[in-house]
């Protein structure tokens, strides 16, 4: 570090650890509970902003992920160290876990700029983590690459697949109208949640993870890889390196989170169906940078793509097939008005000396031969139109006659009352053979004609 004719890049870090004065042996000394002596002699340090809790149990495996994150950055020659950080539960935090996103953003900001770390790496899943983490790293402006949780495994309850987040609702009302005994709800219980992982279905917890690597702030293909998979592991170690080379090459949220990474995101938003909440946080996000986003941008970019992801709620599918049969990388929505493909802007896993991953071949899409969409309407542009005739899956559709249903009726069932009207709340999926859907087949997922 110090010998003479060298190039010493000095990080932040060397702000609390360089010199021999007192505040500097102090800084070292109370860091020496394992760390050698060289961890101090330049390198990076990269904090891993981790929001694992007992208490957010989409997030309760990150702990397992942080270390595979950590092993990486040892490898590129940087110092890991872990940062809890403050960590929202959907499920739990009371009355919305939306109440506290500000703070979790603020308080991780302020941890960030406290505290001698050089980049970091972010690692939500839940809901309101992902955002919170990216507008944290976005306001202190630190290099930072972001590890989502993933996805649960799909459910299975009396050979019926079960979507968290979308068949609870519905079979919560299949009770309340008599149609599903209670015991029976109950049962289910123990198997909607199969694994650890945020919800399967298309909620804010895949989308933000979607919109964080069509952001460009992930390595690719990393979004909607299931909690349970090993290759996440694996694209964690992969995060740990990046984020050293991040540091050395001083690429920081400024430089990633352009206009055209949040016309990006629009897009993706649009074409996989993903929840609306995600323009309240890319609203945010935008005003961390000093990007001028604001609700007309998502008319004129996202109002004239079609959805072509069937995933729950809007369709079918959940987030595991999704994934097996070839994940967001699979069909890449990444087209403008017009049908040209928007160039792609420089993210953390982009570059000359980082080419880009090889896409499968091409899968079959959906016909884009649809009407053209509605013009928007002066003064109501607070909403992103989706006409229903481009749903990948309409929330109801008849049985045409003679066609036997398509679920058995659960055990214990009483049958409808004649005349009882029949709640369209979505496509049954329950009895749904799941078989049908090959291995790395993408046409009953992404591109299903209605």
């Amino acid at each position: 570090m110090e010998g003479a004719g060298q190039e010493v890049t000095t990080f932040r870090s060397a702000q609390w650890y360089a010199g021999t004065d007192r505040n500097a042996y102090i800084h070292r000394a109370w860091m020496r509970r394992g760390l050698p002596r060289h961890a101090f002699d330049g390198r990076p340090h990269i904090a891993i902003a981790n929001t694992a809790s007992d208490l957010t149990p989409c997030n309760v495996h990150l702990d397992e992920v942080a270390a595979s994150v950590k092993q990486g950055v040892w490898e590129a020659g940087g110092v890991p160290l872990n940062l809890p950080v403050v960590s929202l539960g959907e499920t739990q935090v009371r009355p919305t876990a939306m109440l506290w996103r500000n703070l979790a953003a603020m308080a991780t900001e302020e941890m960030l700029r406290a505290n001698p770390v050089d980049g970091v790496v972010l690692l939500g899943g839940c809901d309101k983590t992902i955002p919170s983490l990216l507008m944290a790293a976005a306001s202190v402006d630190l290099p930072a690459v972001v590890v989502p949780g993933g996805p649960m495994l799909t459910g299975h309850f009396q050979g019926a697949t079960l979507g968290c987040g979308t068949d609870v609702w519905r079979l919560g009302e299949e009770v309340r109208a008599g149609r599903l005994p209670a015991e029976t709800f109950l049962q289910s219980e123990s198997a909607m949640i199969r694994s650890r992982g945020h919800c399967n279905t298309m909620g804010t917890a895949s989308t933000m993870a979607c919109l964080a690597e069509a952001l460009g702030t992930t390595i690719p293909g990393v979004a909607g890889t299931p909690a349970p998979d090993s290759r996440l592991l694996e694209q964690a170690h992969l995060t740990g390196r990046l984020a050293v080379e991040l540091v050395e090459q001083e690429r920081r949220p400024s430089s990633i989170l352009t206009r055209g990474s949040f016309h990006n995101a629009i897009v993706t938003l649009a074409a996989i169906g993903g929840s609306t909440n995600a323009v309240v946080h890319l609203l945010a996000l935008a005003g961390r940078v000093g990007v001028d986003l604001t609700l007309d941008d998502f008319d004129r970019t996202g109002s004239g793509v079609p959805l072509l992801v069937d995933l729950q709620p809007a369709g079918r599918h959940l987030m595991d097939d999704l994934h097996r049969a070839g994940g967001r990388h699979r069909r890449p929505p990444c087209r403008s008005r017009g049908g040209r493909r928007r160039r792609p802007r420089p993210g953390p896993h982009r570059g000359p000396d980082r080419p880009g991953r090889p896409r499968p071949h091409a899968a079959p899409g959906r016909p884009t031969n649809r009407p053209a969409p509605p013009k928007p309407v002066p003064g109501d542009h607070h909403r992103l139109r989706l006409p229903t005739q481009w749903l990948a899956a309409p929330l109801h559709r008849p049985r045409p006659p003679g066609r036997p249903r398509r679920r058995p009726r659960l055990p214990g069932r009483p049958p409808r009352p004649p005349g009882h009207p029949r709640i369209p709340l979505r496509p049954p999926t329950l009895g749904s053979n799941p078989g049908r859907l090959r291995a790395g087949s993408v046409s009953s997922i992404v591109g299903a004609t209605p």
